[in-house]
């Protein structure tokens, strides 16, 4: 198991990520970053296999052991009480990519520089039009 602060540090960049694509109103695949073990000790067991390569379907209840989400993680409203939420299930594969390649000057050399991994997660999600008079649990 992750210790409290990976979780909690998982749980905010998630979050984020949800919360500002909810506001918005692009429909692209987001990006949170995660890493891969913090992934697969919250979804271990969980999700449908989707379609497309990699992915898997999950809904509101797969997220129950992301205990570090607040409770409105997957709604977001306004002052109104207008907003968007998820239309479950989401979609997310977990992604491990590299930083880009750069150089470096060593010894009057020009040098690949190291790169180091990124664990991400890759999400998408669909919209819909909720207020507060929805119910919202």
């Amino acid at each position: 198991m992750p210790d409290s602060y990976r979780l909690e540090v998982a749980g905010v960049n998630f979050y984020h990520t949800i919360v500002t694509n909810l506001k918005g109103n692009s429909t692209a695949p987001m990006e949170a970053k995660m890493d891969l073990d913090v992934q697969r000790y919250l979804w271990n067991g969980k999700g449908v296999v989707a379609e497309h390569t990699g992915y898997k379907l999950y809904y509101k209840e797969d997220f129950f052991r992301f205990t570090t989400l607040p409770e409105n993680w997957w709604y977001y409203l306004d002052l109104h009480g207008e907003g968007k939420a998820i239309d479950f299930p989401l979609k997310m594969k977990p992604v491990l990519s590299w930083t880009p390649i750069q150089y470096i000057k060593e010894k009057g050399e020009l040098k690949k520089a190291p790169r180091a991994p990124v664990e991400k997660l890759k999400i998408h999600i669909c919209k819909r039009a909720i207020n507060s008079e929805h119910d919202l649990s």
